[in-house]
């Protein structure tokens, strides 16, 4: 029996894998692919909460407190797995070679070396709308001092 990843735990769920994630919810994961791989793999998703910690980001969606821990949770990850595409051989050439927390010091250093900016950018820079943050969200980010409380209407 294969075992699955359940969002909020790191591993230790004895849930299988077609049971792991939404009831009704059927889609195919390709292997290998950083989803399975993330949903699989404890070093993956060690390594992946290693760099959010790096950047002081909460490491599960229950740490979060408030709505702003939410955004920037979704956002580290959305950023982290956009990284990791794009320096896949990087990553996969530490995976389960070096300890998590060193491969992912190293892999935010080799990251900000290669493309001169950070794995996880300011929400508030200019450079999010080439990260995949619509441009219209980044420009109510630019103008707002801080995250609201309150919805956003």
């Amino acid at each position: 029996m294969s075992l699955g990843v359940v969002s909020g735990s790191v591993g230790h769920d004895k849930i299988p894998v077609r049971k792991a994630g939404v009831p009704g919810f059927s889609k195919a994961i390709i292997p290998g692919s950083l989803v399975h791989m993330f949903s699989n793999d404890l070093w993956v998703r060690k390594f992946v909460l290693d760099c959010a910690d790096i950047f002081g980001l909460p490491s599960t969606s229950n740490a979060c407190m408030s709505r702003k821990d939410k955004f920037m949770f979704a956002f580290g990850l959305m950023n982290i797995t956009t990284a990791m595409r794009r320096m896949d051989s990087t990553w996969r050439g530490m995976h389960k070679k070096i300890d998590t927390k060193d491969a992912a010091w190293e892999f935010c250093r080799r990251f900000y070396e290669k493309y001169d900016e950070l794995v996880i950018p300011s929400p508030q820079d200019n450079n999010t709308t080439n990260r995949g943050v619509p441009i219209n969200i980044a420009k109510k980010l630019q103008t707002l001092k801080s995250l609201p409380s309150g919805s956003v209407q």
